[in-house]
């Protein structure tokens, strides 16, 4: 099976008033979007898959925090919204001729590469999703059947819908991710979330 996985992360990150994926988020300056990318290059490698990048907004600042040799996508149409970017991972993936299609967001900093690779232990022919309190979320992951499906979202949202309905018709496996809750919206909720791993490790290392 050919597995292409998706990290958008081609947001204006208007909330955040900055570059929110180029802050770094610890002692050695790694920023959001390369911690995001090194996790998912190794889920990418234990399961053969395809990693690319969507870069739009700040592409000139987060482009440099890519690896040499990284797979990148510039979605043109990033402005209109989250869906032009799950369009064109679509179109990349139906190119590519990948059977299923993995959508992360660059944003949820918490996710492990284990909780990553947990969404592929899980599937069994059907798309797989993360919850948490009930809430389905990316990371999800697609199968060519419901590419379709993707590529006809329109404006700045994500595939929940989709995700809601393949629930109601029963053709949803969910994974429990309570990793998955953490997004990066603002400057505060960036801070707040280095203070508690900052006093986390402390408490671990006592």
């Amino acid at each position: 099976m050919r597995t292409l996985i998706v990290l958008l992360a081609a947001g204006r990150s208007r909330r955040f008033n900055g570059v929110k994926l180029a802050q770094a988020i610890d002692k050695e300056g790694t920023s959001v979007l390369a911690d995001s990318y090194s996790k998912l290059r190794g889920v990418a490698d234990k399961v053969g898959a395809e990693l690319l990048v969507i870069l739009g907004g700040h592409q000139e600042q987060l482009l440099p925090l890519l690896p040499a040799g990284a797979k990148y996508l510039i979605n043109p149409e990033f402005e209109t919204g989250l869906s032009s970017s799950i369009r064109c991972a679509v179109n990349h993936g139906v190119k590519a001729e990948a059977d299923s299609l993995l959508i992360s967001l660059a944003d949820q900093v918490e996710i492990a590469e284990s909780d990553y690779l947990k969404l592929f232990t899980a599937r069994s022919g059907a798309p797989v999703c993360a919850t948490f309190d009930e809430q389905l979320s990316a990371p999800a992951l697609f199968y060519r059947d419901d590419f379709d499906k993707l590529t006809a979202l329109t404006g700045d949202r994500g595939a929940k819908p989709i995700l809601q309905m393949l629930k109601q018709v029963g053709r949803l496996q969910t994974v429990e991710m309570s990793s998955a809750q953490r997004d990066i919206d603002t400057r505060i909720e960036l801070a707040d979330w280095l203070d508690a791993r900052s006093s986390s490790r402390e408490n671990h290392n006592n």
